[in-house]
């Protein structure tokens, strides 16, 4: 496409070059060439026409490669916008955590909404780390709350699991926990966040 738009111009530059400066060479190029001035006149229409042919390719080439671009430039901007909505969510998902001991009480394993808006379907999914004193849920499941408003906290009381050794210790230790919870915003996001590491956005 590159030759095409090249050639067009030359043929463009060679027509406007006969058709305008051509009744200035037409007598030298009569003795010249021993052609006479009507052959000239016809030698001009052609390259006016095939000038004319030149510009319409030449312009069809800018228009394609314009609406190339401007579809390019619209995908980008739609990627750039997606990564900021994405990084938006996650800013707000950041202010809801888990935590063990609970600032609310120390033998609660907690949720905690600190940011401005309601989530939906909260819950402790797991409890990481202390192997010697793992927490586990006192009903076999920890439990689904349906909504935590915004500045709230829940918690569950935990009980000690046996350790990987098959012995209980108990509160003998005080190992530390990381809280994996799950949660949906009110846009409908669902996400996992383990301890105080970045959301993952689930759905």
């Amino acid at each position: 496409m590159r030759i095409v738009r090249c050639v067009a111009f030359a043929v463009i530059a060679v027509g406007e070059f006969v058709l305008v400066l051509g009744p200035w060479f037409l007598a030298a190029l009569r003795w010249f060439t021993g052609k006479d001035a009507d052959w000239w006149g016809a030698a001009g229409q052609w390259a006016g026409a095939l000038g004319s042919v030149a510009a319409v390719v030449a312009a069809l080439w800018i228009a394609k490669k314009g609406a190339r671009d401007a579809a390019q430039i619209a995908e980008q901007g739609a990627r750039e916008a997606a990564a900021r909505e994405q990084r938006r969510q996650r800013a707000a998902a950041m202010l809801v955590h888990g935590e063990y001991p609970s600032s609310e009480a120390r033998d609660l394993v907690s949720i905690v909404n600190d940011s401005q808006f309601p989530v939906v379907n909260v819950q402790v999914v797991a409890v990481k780390g202390g192997d010697l004193a793992p927490l586990v849920p006192p009903s076999g499941s920890w439990p689904i709350h349906a909504v935590l408003m915004p500045g709230e906290q829940v918690g569950t009381r935990p009980m000690f699991g046996k350790a990987s050794d098959g012995n209980f210790y108990g509160l003998v230790i005080s190992p530390q926990y990381s809280i994996v919870i799950e949660f949906t915003d009110i846009e409908g996001y669902r996400w996992r966040r383990e301890g105080e590491g970045l959301p993952e956005h689930l759905a």
